[in-house]
């Protein structure tokens, strides 16, 4: 079973970071659960698929742009996972800053919440 840290710099770099369709897909389904919910500022998304689909809009929404960690992932009680992230241009200033909470249960994420901290 994965850690949640791993879990969290996955969830990071293996969907919201890579441009690879089947990697991205592949990986989703490792790390979510079949229900997961994901709330966003921009909405509410729920299962797999829409995750995969929103991370997908964002990567064609901003090509040349990558997402990094600020700082290694936490975790919190054995359920809780945090990362700060930033995303800009390759080689450029992060034009938005986030945080991403994760409640794992039984090696999966269930919930996702993502808050945007500056941008």
């Amino acid at each position: 079973m994965p850690s949640i840290p791993d879990l969290m710099t996955r969830l990071l770099m293996g969907v919201f970071n890579e441009r690879d369709e089947q990697r991205r897909v592949a990986e989703a389904a490792e790390i979510f659960a079949e229900d997961v919910v994901f709330i966003e500022p921009d909405g509410r998304y729920v299962g797999r698929d829409a995750i995969e689909s929103k991370a997908r809009a964002l990567l064609d929404a901003s090509p040349g742009f990558v997402y990094k960690p600020v700082g290694p992932p936490r975790e919190s009680g054995g359920e809780l996972g945090l990362q700060s992230w930033q995303v800009g241009p390759e080689g450029g200033e992060p034009v938005v800053h986030g945080i991403d909470v994760a409640l794992v249960r039984d090696g999966v994420i269930q919930t996702l919440h993502t808050f945007i901290v500056e941008g």
